[in-house]
């Protein structure tokens, strides 16, 4: 989830990227996050923010390696597909809650959902499918439906663009579930059993990349959890340093009072930090 941090979706300032050289050059998550834009190149600020405007979200990319062409509108990869989102309507919270009960809705009481989960709910999805596989955008009757974060890596046939510029797919490598929640919805519990639930999952020749709108808190707050042990020794070896700095007669050009002031700056705050973290507190 770092690479979420360094990587500029907009393109807009391109000197972020260097932060990468920072980081572990076999970071798994800084790899899948190369992935996902190799397969969902940005191309606009609303595509590249992946807004979902505020509400509680979770997706899975289903990306196909079938040899010797990958394609997610094959027969086989559609069914795969059919059975992954039919697993998906199955998990349940430790509330016993369904994707339906918390689901964000529309107009009506359905939940409110991208047409292309009307093909896999259906009996014989690939009837449907030619329908609704235009890219970049889908039209239909007066609304436009962006399919250019649903499909990735896609070819079209270029000899039927329409006027819009849009075009049918002939074949697409990845293809990406989106499963947004109410927004009055308090807490995470389904998003972390999707999470559980998913991940666990294994379709033949293909790779799942799973993500919910709290998976990078999470990930945050467990990285947190793993530093606080290693936070005392940190402040015994900051310590330790400021000791054999203060104490050389010629590494700072200063008198004693002022090394010692030196030192009191920097000792403080590895003191506060220290109590701090084990709950106790520190006054100056």
């Amino acid at each position: 989830m770092v690479g979420y941090a360094v990587y500029d979706f907009k393109g807009l300032n391109q000197g972020n990227q260097t932060l990468e050289m920072f980081l572990p050059d076999d970071m798994q998550s800084l790899k899948d996050l190369h992935l996902l834009i190799k397969l969902f190149p940005p191309r606009d600020a609303l595509r590249d923010s992946y807004s979902l405007f505020g509400s509680k979200f979770a997706y899975v990319i289903y990306e196909d390696h079938t040899q010797p062409e990958a394609n997610v509108l094959s027969p086989k990869t559609v069914r795969n597909l059919a059975d992954l989102h039919k697993r998906i309507l199955e998990i349940r919270d430790k509330k016993k809650r369904l994707y339906s009960d918390i689901c964000l809705r529309g107009e009506g009481e359905e939940c409110a959902k991208h047409p292309i989960f009307l093909a896999l709910e259906d009996d014989q999805p690939m009837f449907i499918l030619p329908f609704l596989t235009r890219y970049p955008m889908l039209k239909i009757s007066n609304v436009t439906i962006d399919n250019a974060v649903i499909f990735g890596n896609v070819t079209v046939k270029p000899e039927l663009t329409d006027k819009n510029g849009n075009a049918p797919i002939l074949h697409a490598t990845a293809l990406r579930l989106v499963y947004v929640l109410a927004p009055d919805l308090k807490d995470d519990d389904w998003l972390r059993q999707f999470v559980t639930d998913v991940s666990q999952l294994q379709y033949p020749n293909a790779s799942l990349y799973i993500s919910t709108s709290c998976s990078l808190p999470d990930e945050m707050e467990r990285n947190g959890a793993l530093l606080i042990p290693w936070i005392p020794w940190m402040v015994v070896v900051l310590l330790g340093f400021c000791m054999v700095v203060c104490s050389s007669t010629d590494a700072v050009s200063c008198n004693h009072s002022v090394c010692y002031t030196d030192y009191t700056k920097i000792s403080i705050p590895a003191y506060d930090s220290y109590h701090a973290v084990f709950g106790h507190f520190y006054r100056h």
